[in-house]
This record gives C-alpha cells, structure tokens and sequence, in this order.
C-alpha cells in the first residue's frame, strides 16, 4: 500500500481475491480454499496468533472476519479496489494470464485472470505487447527445478516459487533491456 502511495502499480491476484472472498462471503467452499491456501498465516497477522490456538473455528474465523472488516477497513478497500492488470505500450502485468483463444483478451472473465494456468501458458497469443506474469511458478512453467524468470514467446514468467521454498524473482524493465535479479528464499 505504502509502495502504491510512491507511485508503484498493484494488480489483484488470487490471494488477494481469496482473502476478499473469506471476507465477504459465508460460503464454506470459499472459507475452505482460503486456509488450504495459507489463509490462516494471514489471518494471524491481522488478529494474532493466539486467536487460532486451538485451531480455526467457525466461531473465532467468523471473529476474525468480524475484526479485519471493523478494524482494517484500509486494507480490505485496498484490496477490494486492484485492477486485474495494467498495461503499457510494449507490456501487459497480469497475475496469471488470459485465454488467448479470445478474439479480445480483455474479454476474459476476471476468475482466469487470476487463476488461469494451461489454457494461457499452452497457447501463443497473437498481441504485440509482451505478458509479464506471475501465479504458475517458473519451474512448473519449464518442467525442471528450475525458478529464475522464465523469458518465453512474448510472455515472461516471473514467479519463482518463494512460497515453496524457492526464491522471489525481480524483472526490471528499461526501454530496451531486461535485467532480473532475486533473493532466495529465507535470505536477507
């Protein structure tokens, strides 16, 4: 939020709809994905880690709900407020991608472009812009255990695994080059 506040461009992912999913909705299903998919970490650091003692209940994941919504109202705006992508002249930052068999990839339902995998990583797509994208680590991307940025056919795979242990990938663009650096996971 701070990094926005200078000027940086934030895109929504799926984490941040899932945590606004958990948020808004009483759906199981929703609550459900969110833990399975580090939600409970999360949680802890908004209402604290003595909160979920005993393990998440209906009862204390409702209080935390109840919590962030009266006390982090900021966040949750924030949140509720990214765009799906932002685009440049030579570049388009998506989380995870588009359907490329669209005749206009802006037409692709927002679920996709924060969940698609195969159906964007599979295909070309026919755009003059480069798709600079994070969601499919760069060694699943590849097929090896291999998490440095991943440079394919006008697409540029950037995510390299730092939740699973691997390392958070950096992509800086200058008009005619692209440098990347990383830190490892656990360092610095």
């Amino acid at each position: 939020m701070k990094l926005v506040e200078y000027g940086a461009i934030a895109i929504r992912g799926n984490h941040d709809q899932m945590f606004l999913d958990f948020i808004y909705s009483d759906d199981p299903m929703e609550m459900e994905l969110y833990l399975r998919n580090g939600g409970l970490s999360t949680l802890e650091t908004y209402v604290g880690y003595e909160h979920f003692q005993y393990g998440p209940t209906k009862e204390n994941l409702h209080a935390a709900k109840q919590f962030i919504t009266e006390n982090e109202k900021e966040h949750v705006e924030f949140l509720s407020n990214l765009p799906y992508y932002y685009e440049t002249e030579n570049h388009l930052f998506i989380h995870a991608g588009f359907d490329p068999s669209l005749s206009d990839w802006k037409q692709t339902p927002d679920y996709d472009k924060i969940w698609i995998r195969h159906e964007f990583l599979g295909f070309d797509h026919n755009y003059d812009f480069t798709v600079v994208h994070g969601h499919s680590p760069t060694q699943y991307i590849r097929g090896n255990n291999d998490n440095s940025v991943f440079f394919g056919n006008k697409k540029i795979g950037i995510d390299g695994a730092c939740a699973y242990g691997g390392r958070l990938n950096c992509l800086v663009i200058s008009e005619d080059s692209y440098t990347t650096t990383y830190i490892n996971h656990g360092e610095g």
